[in-house]
């Protein structure tokens, strides 16, 4: 069969031009590769048998998925009676085929084409614990499957940390007009990652559940595809033998000692300049290489890779060097130049196979004048090597996997197009009827923005009832505070003791959250990977369960948002962030301490299914109003009080603390919380004025009351402001800043300057100031009034919201260096001058 493929980047898709912006970056499409390349490596599989059969062919159009979330590409295949079109990413690298199905019992990702209903399907049927398709699963998944109800259970999990999760079935599978009945995939109940708006996907491994193994007796074990050079070309994917023009194909075989579902081949030398570099074979043999359609960038051997880049470099010793980006170190400058000239690189693989590759497969672009070698060593010898898309572009690459061979041939998308013909899109280009709307999940600039964003836009829907109040003494505790970005968040974190005897951890403290809570062994779902050991509630003698009907139980309403669920009497809760992160599990009692202070009976949340960009702390604390909050259920102890302070420099600390510190009462200048949000788990303030270089804006008072007012979060980085504001800031301040050229717009900051002509002077830049209700006046730090960029180029560190009527938030970035003091007994909130 063959499918076109097009780069999701292409602009041949008119609906999308407009959407050319929401593609992942060249960042964070090599953030996502990397993390493929890591699961690559951790991944074994068993040895697959291979059947003789008859050839068919069929050829589908391709088209690269960028635009649907993903740097891989996509095909649209048929599933069910009556079939139901779904794109689905094709990887050479998996096995398992699956898409996301309702009732999506858990959770679903958003996805571009209808949710695969089973209900509407007269082939659908579940596939039986006991089968032995069922037992497959473990080596087509890397999981031993469960069971529920008779019917056999899936689990998947991809490098980024994305999964899927759901009943292991059979339905009719259509591709162009060839009809598969009884076809075994996953119909994913909980699918959550980085799988942009695709409907899931179609593994080509070597497994005996792979699409190659079941639709064997019609296509021979044989496919192909050719993936274009351009974005505004497409190219194919061909199941079944399809006449090749020209010369044909040249084979290399398959590497027959690796018993893997992966495609393993040999590579016998690298070329550059027509030159064979000095690498010993036992370079390339000591972990083998592969080639996989989902992995962008080539990763080569530590002393295959350093051969390549200093030929490369003496062959570009002409052009200036440019720093390294992300994971590409071998990079040039080109602003100078109207025409390179680069050396020809060229593989040799077993069987005297040997290919020249084209330009973008040598070099690739990472701003308008610098560009990159596009291959990366490996963090060791032992690493397996991967051959990947970048290098292959243009060729179609021939998988005959009865006869165990691959083959290059040339020119491959100009191939004649097959009568039954499907459309392969990349993953990231308005070619494909999928948009990208989700980045990678590595903390750059970029990234954090992106999340923060996402984050903003949930604030902004979610509703929270009234809390209660309680009378207390007060106590207070301290708890260093240290910024998460090292752990992969863009938040704050503190360690606190859980449990008896006590298991320390890393959350995040957000004062925007609510629930308490912390992945649990034994990771019934899914886990992230975390820093510390993942909490074992069978290690503590103090846990318990909370049962369903308990009064604690209905109150998770509050606290998440979300109604409870009941599992065997155990009450269950459920968290999703505004970037699709998100945490289900059992709702708890534990000890919790806090310094050398403890408290029994602690409600959390044991999270059993926990994905998204949490990096690598073990949870959250939540510092809201609810009566579940860490502040409500210790109240007795500290009294509805807590302040923190954020340190303006990731090498330093600061502290979070909880209860009332001494002397604070003089120091302290406090704000009245908005009176009329009482009813809001969030702190709400009012903003009376802004102030640049000591002029007040001419701001009116309603414009901060029509949207409804403002909350102080620290978990939001950037403070948003509405648009009449925001713009009176950003004007003011370009005003301030005249003298100095400015830069162009970056993500959402769109007061930008360049001070590439200053760096060795000092730069100057007007004061910003707040004050609050009750005449509570602050000036903020340097670093909360400007954000580098680069190296040269920093932003105004505010932005408007994109309507009137949206909650303005105070950022953790405007908060740096203040004791920013919570007294929610006392419903009031104070700032203190260099709290740390």
């Amino acid at each position: 069969m063959s499918c076109n493929i097009a780069n999701s980047s292409m602009y041949c898709n008119l609906r999308f031009q407009d959407e050319a912006d929401a593609t992942l970056s060249l960042k964070d499409i090599l953030s996502h590769d990397q993390s493929r390349v890591e699961s690559i490596h951790a991944r074994t599989n068993p040895a697959i048998t291979t059947d003789k059969v008859k050839d068919k062919k069929v050829n589908l159009p391709i088209q690269p998925g960028s635009s649907l979330g993903s740097g891989n590409y996509l095909v649209s295949v048929g599933l069910g009676i009556p079939k139901k079109t779904l794109s689905l990413i094709f990887d050479t690298g998996s096995d398992l085929t699956w898409t996301q199905c309702q009732p999506c019992a858990r959770s679903c990702y958003k996805q571009q084409d209808p949710i695969f209903d089973p209900k509407t399907s007269a082939s659908y049927s579940n596939i039986s614990c006991t089968s032995t398709a069922c037992s497959q699963l473990s080596s087509a998944t890397g999981n031993n499957p469960g069971c529920s109800v008779g019917t056999c259970i899936y689990g998947i999990q991809y490098g980024d940390q994305s999964f899927s999760v759901g009943f292991f079935s059979k339905d009719t599978l259509t591709i162009a007009s060839d009809v598969f009945p009884n076809f075994q995939f996953g119909c994913g109940q909980n699918n959550q990652g980085l799988f942009g708006r695709t409907a899931g996907l179609i593994g080509l491994g070597r497994d005996p559940l792979s699409i190659i193994s079941q639709t064997a007796t019609r296509y021979g074990k044989y496919f192909s595809y050719c993936l274009p050079s351009k974005s505004s070309s497409t190219g194919h994917l061909t199941l079944g033998k399809a006449r090749m023009p020209g010369k044909g194909v040249r084979f290399t075989p398959f590497d027959s000692t690796k018993g893997s579902s992966f495609y393993f081949i040999t590579i016998a030398s690298i070329s550059v300049g027509g030159q064979p570099l000095p690498i010993g074979q036992a370079v390339f043999t000591t972990a083998g290489t592969i080639i996989d359609s989902g992995t962008v960038i080539t990763r080569l051997a530590p002393a295959a890779y350093t051969a390549l880049s200093a030929a490369f470099k003496q062959g570009m010793k002409n052009y200036p060097a440019a720093p390294a980006y992300s994971i590409l170190d071998t990079c040039f400058d080109f602003s100078n130049y109207t025409t390179v000239t680069i050396p020809t690189v060229s593989f040799a693989f077993g069987g005297g196979v040997k290919i020249d590759l084209i330009p973008s497969g040598i070099l690739i672009s990472v701003s308008s004048t610098v560009a990159c070698l596009a291959f990366a060593g490996n963090g060791d010898a032992t690493d397996t090597g991967i051959f990947g898309n970048t290098q292959q572009l243009t060729f179609e690459v021939v998988y005959d996997v009865a006869e165990g061979k691959l083959g290059f041939g040339a020119a491959g998308y100009a191939i004649k197009k097959r009568p039954s013909t499907l459309e392969v899109f990349h993953r990231h280009g308005p070619c494909s009827k999928l948009r990208q709307d989700e980045v990678g999940a590595r903390p750059s600039l970029k990234d954090i923005l992106f999340h923060d964003q996402s984050r903003v836009e949930s604030i902004h829907a979610r509703l929270n009832p009234t809390p209660t109040a309680d009378k207390v003494g007060d106590k207070k505790v301290n708890l260093p505070a240290q910024s998460a970005i090292s752990l992969g968040n863009g938040n704050y974190l503190v360690s606190v003791g859980l449990g008896t005897p006590k298991k320390t951890l890393s959350l995040v403290f957000d004062t925007g959250s609510d629930l308490t809570w912390t992945q649990c062994q034994p990771c019934a779902g899914s886990c992230y990977k975390q820093q510390d050991p993942i909490f074992d509630p069978k290690t503590s003698t103090s846990y318990s369960n909370i049962s369903c009907t308990s009064t604690t139980c209905s109150q998770l309403s509050s606290a998440t948002g979300h109604t409870p669920d009941c599992s065997i009497g155990t009450c269950v809760y459920s968290l999703r962030y505004g970037d699709n992160s998100f945490s289900i599990g059992l709702f708890s009692n534990d000890t919790l301490t806090i310094a050398n202070d403890v408290f029994p009976n602690f409600k959390f949340g044991c999270g059993q299914e926990n994905q998204g960009l949490f990096g690598q702390t073990a949870g959250i604390i939540g510092l809201g109003r609810d009566p579940l909050s860490l502040i409500s259920q210790t109240a007795t102890k500290y009294g509805n009080y807590f302040s923190y302070c954020l340190p303006s420099k990731l090498s330093s600390t600061g502290h979070l603390t909880l209860g009332k510190v001494g002397g604070s009462a003089t120091s302290v200048q406090f704000t009245p919380f908005d009176s009329s949000q009482s009813g809001s788990s969030f702190y709400y303030i009012t903003i009376a004025s802004i102030a640049v270089a000591g002029k007040q804006l001419p701001i009116e008072q309603g414009v901060f009351k029509k949207a409804g007012g403002t909350i102080i979060d620290s978990g939001t980085v950037i403070t948003r402001l509405p648009p009449a504001a925001y713009g009176a800031l950003s004007g003011a301040f370009k005003e301030g800043m005249k003298k100095y050229p400015a830069a162009a717009a970056r993500s959402i900051f769109n007061t930008c300057f360049d001070f590439s002509n200053y760096m060795n002077t000092n730069i100057s830049f007007p004061t910003v100031s707040f004050e609050f209700g009750g005449g509570v006046k602050i000036n903020l730090s340097p670093a909360g009034i400007l954000i580098p960029v680069s190296s040269t180029e920093a932003c105004l560190a505010f932005a408007g919201n994109g309507a009137d009527t949206d909650i303005g938030i105070f950022g953790n970035m405007q908060q740096l260096t203040f004791e920013v003091v919570y007294d929610v007994a006392g419903g009031k909130l104070g700032f203190g001058a260099a709290g740390c």
